[in-house]
């Protein structure tokens, strides 16, 4: 059955993160702009990816969704206000419609998910790892997306590493 409650709350957390998000990009903004923009596929794991901080499954999403939906500021930070949302129901799933509440409008996520950056999207992957850690053990689907996040951010490692503990 349809939950009024958790409509609403996903429904305003989508409006929350709509403010504001047509600002001009900053500088690392500006990077994945560029990147996406200017290089191909390949080029995007052979030239790019070497030089710089952050593994290329982010880059190669977001040179894909460019392809459909443009470079505009709004279009380059959609991505991230989906994947925030994604993670509000997959926490929703694991702890609940407090905890989506929380995570929803905890105000460093909404910051970060109107970022056109790789943060959310390693945020989505590393909880909907959690959710089959805890919920369903399900190692293959957890190994997969564990994989992921890495693929998507380094950063991802440290809760890798709390996993295998």
């Amino acid at each position: 059955m349809f939950n009024k409650k958790i409509f609403l709350i996903f429904f305003f957390a989508f409006l929350i993160r709509l403010i504001a998000l047509n600002q001009s990009l900053w500088l690392d903004e500006a990077v994945t702009a560029n990147v996406v923009k200017n290089l191909g596929l390949s080029q995007i794991i052979s030239k790019f990816s070497p030089t710089d901080f952050h593994p290329p499954l982010y880059y190669l999403f977001m040179k894909l969704w460019t392809n459909v939906f443009g470079y505009s500021e709004i279009a380059l930070r959609m991505p991230s206000v989906l994947f925030s949302l994604m993670t509000g129901w997959v926490v929703y799933l694991i702890g609940g419609i407090w905890a989506a509440t929380f995570f929803l409008f905890n105000p460093l996520i909404v910051y970060y998910s109107q970022e056109a950056r790789m943060y959310m999207m390693a945020t989505f992957f590393l909880t909907i790892s959690l959710y089959y850690f805890l919920k369903n053990r399900n190692q293959a689907l957890f190994g997969l997306f564990i994989s992921l996040a890495f693929l998507t951010f380094y950063g991802s490692i440290f809760l890798i590493i709390s996993f295998s503990i």
